[in-house]
């Protein structure tokens, strides 16, 4: 059991790892760090249409949703223009 606890934090490690080292590197190629916040959020919508009907959200729900996606959108858009 603690193996797997330490892979799986491992492969966090690595995903996030990589992400940054792509943010990075997307940067320089021209791209802008709202451009890719932009498709960074698209995509995780996408997901969430795709699997909205699997999971039924209340209205309370949402709206805590919304607000912690104007926080996380905030911090990601700081953390990237650094």
């Amino acid at each position: 059991m603690k193996k797997n606890i330490f892979l799986i934090l491992f492969l966090i490690a690595v995903i996030r790892g990589l992400g940054m080292a792509f943010t990075q590197l997307l940067l320089k190629d021209g791209i802008t760090e709202f451009q890719f916040i932009f498709y960074r959020f698209l995509i995780g919508a996408i997901f969430i249409f795709i699997y909205k009907r699997k999971f039924k959200f209340s209205k309370e729900e949402i709206k805590i949703g919304i607000f912690s996606g104007i926080f996380l959108f905030a911090f990601c858009a700081l953390q990237t223009i650094s």
